[in-house]
């Protein structure tokens, strides 16, 4: 990899994502965590580090996702998300997938 980044997430205590970046692809695992404004900076900035103009790698979030849409106030309880926020952070990162 040309770069591997941890970033601090909504979890548990010492709970980390992760942005690895090669000369092919982005990955992004978040694991099971909350929405994490951070982790969207980080790999979106990771997309932009480093390229002579062209476009940059193509971005793959791994976000594990415990609760569905009417569950939210669990999914915030137990710090957590549901499959519509992992989507969502998907869409603002601009991935290319989601798994």
């Amino acid at each position: 990899p040309e770069s591997i980044r941890s970033v601090p997430v909504v979890h548990c205590p010492d709970a980390f994502g992760l942005v690895v970046r090669t000369d092919t692809a982005r990955i992004v695992y978040s694991g099971d965590c909350r929405p994490s404004e951070e982790l969207i900076r980080v790999a979106v900035e990771e997309g932009a580090l480093g390229y002579d103009g062209s476009d940059p790698p193509p971005l793959w979030l791994v976000h594990e996702a415990t609760f569905n849409p009417d569950e939210q106030a669990n999914a915030e309880a137990m710090r957590h998300s549901t499959t519509e926020e992992a989507l969502g952070v998907a869409e603002r990162m601009a991935a290319s997938g989601v798994l």
